[in-house]
């Protein structure tokens, strides 16, 4: 009888065991739901896992799983890294190019040139690739550093010497292009891209050879004079633009004495009039002039707001294109220039960025006048250096 009894208690207390290691209390636990506090913790885990990040964070070291992922990457032979690097960069430039796919390619190319190897054809890649990005950020400087670091590294490189050529040919410097394409010619003769792009060198070569002979020619004329003298102070001379009456109309010419001497128009956008000075030189002060027309008032403007104490003077830069080359034009933006009224007209000549269109063109604005605010906000400005 005890037997028996043991033998009951025994299975009572299998079956009490069996149904506490079933999935009963799991399944209460489901239907239940999780507290809110671990659900909202569990959904914040998710949210912030490699697997489902959105975008990389910038600080990864607050994350890390991130920080495991490239631990992954990292933890391998420096080759091998820069293999993946490359790899990497390229498909982010497959993916088309756009500011975000050009950013994570240059990351990826840094990464991989940093990394310490001596395989000089995958450096080559690296810098070769790193450099296309340079050229279409129009970086052409940092482009060249990478093509010569490319070439250096595997001269051998033809993608190298064809984006040293680009560069060089888009910074004019037109020898220089013309040896890279040389050289990507030695590696493949039959190269379109080499013999299309040197055709192009070439014609840009006659053309400006063609530009220095018509400036020899017009230098042995009177006005070539002129032009000869605006090469010798830094002046440029460009293209004239203004419609001007013919008792205004004068051709800049000089004196006896070299002072050069132009017409000078004074424009008033807010009233669409013009004043014309006919006979200024470079050696006038731009106040003198500017006294003398608004001493007596403009007849078009009806509530004075013209005068010395509250104009402005403004330059229109880049208006008309260069009669002729000048080293010390390289400011090629097209805006407004605020200039002093105590400048003389020389002063403004010299100014980089100013293409004299045959005589100066002065624009006067009232600070007085409801149209300054609309002529500031509806106009590029260039700050004076």
């Amino acid at each position: 009888m005890a037997e028996q009894n043991t033998s009951e208690i025994s299975k009572a207390e299998t079956k009490k065991v069996q149904q506490e290691d079933s999935d009963d209390s799991f399944e209460y636990e489901y239907h239940k739901g999780l507290p809110e506090k671990e659900f909202e913790e569990n959904l914040e885990y998710l949210k912030n896992h490699p697997l489902f990040l959105k975008e990389i964070p910038e600080n990864i070291q607050d994350n890390p799983g991130v920080v495991a992922l490239q631990n992954l990457i990292y933890n391998d032979e420096p080759i091998k890294i820069a293999r993946h690097f490359n790899t990497k960069g390229g498909e982010f430039i497959k993916q088309g190019l756009n500011n975000y796919t050009m950013k994570e390619a240059m990351k990826c190319y840094d990464e991989g040139i940093a990394q310490d190897f001596t395989d000089g054809e995958l450096r080559g890649k690296l810098h070769c690739n790193r450099a296309f990005l340079h050229l279409k950020n129009k970086n052409y400087g940092k482009a060249l550093q990478d093509v010569k670091l490319c070439v250096a590294s595997d001269p051998k490189n033809i993608k190298g010497y064809y984006r040293g050529a680009t560069a060089y040919f888009a910074l004019d410097k037109l020898k220089e292009a013309l040896e890279y394409c040389d050289k990507g010619l030695e590696i493949d003769p039959e190269s379109k891209e080499f013999i299309q792009l040197k055709d192009q060198i070439w014609a840009s070569i006659k053309k400006k050879e063609e530009k220095v002979e018509k400036e020899k020619a017009l230098e042995k004329t009177a006005f070539g004079k002129v032009i000869r003298y605006f090469r010798e102070k830094g002046y440029v001379l460009g293209k004239r633009i203004h419609e001007i009456p013919d008792a205004y109309k004068l051709d800049p010419y000089l004196d006896e004495e070299k002072h050069l001497h132009f017409s000078v128009c004074v424009s008033y956008p807010e009233f669409s009039q013009m004043d014309f000075i006919k006979d200024a030189k470079d050696s006038d002060i731009i106040k003198d002039h500017l006294k003398e027309i608004l001493k007596s008032g403009l007849p078009w403007d009806e509530k004075g707001h013209y005068n010395m104490k509250s104009i402005e003077v403004y330059l229109e830069m880049n208006t008309t294109a260069p009669l002729h080359s000048s080293d010390n034009h390289t400011n090629f933006q097209q805006a407004y220039l605020r200039i002093s009224r105590k400048n003389t007209f020389e002063q403004v000549l010299k100014l980089n960025g100013y293409v004299m269109p045959h005589l100066i063109d002065l624009i006067i604005i009232s600070r007085e006048s409801d149209f300054y605010k609309k002529f500031k906000e509806d106009n590029e400005f260039i700050k004076a250096a």
